[in-house]
């Protein structure tokens, strides 16, 4: 499963809210962009991907209602499997 750990610092609130800001400026043709980027990146555990990560998911929510990632019990951050919601 590709798949990464958010483990809260000090601090990272404060970045997620910087990513989330980033996002909100983004067109929703942007957006989507930034899904299959991200998806071909992958997830490679660093600290800051995951902050992104998180802010890129409250934005998706806001503006589609739905995300293409899924984050379980606050820490466990992956991608959705197709056909998954």
């Amino acid at each position: 499963m590709n798949a990464q750990m958010y483990l809260p610092r000090e601090g990272d609130r404060e970045i997620i809210i910087s990513y989330i800001e980033y996002f909100r400026k983004m067109e929703d043709a942007q957006l989507h962009e930034q899904t299959e980027q991200k998806k071909k990146l992958g997830m490679f555990g660093a600290h800051q991907q995951t902050l992104n990560l998180i802010a890129f998911n409250i934005v998706m929510k806001e503006r589609f209602n739905d995300s293409p990632l899924i984050i379980e019990d606050n820490c466990l951050i992956r991608f959705k499997v197709e056909g998954e919601k």
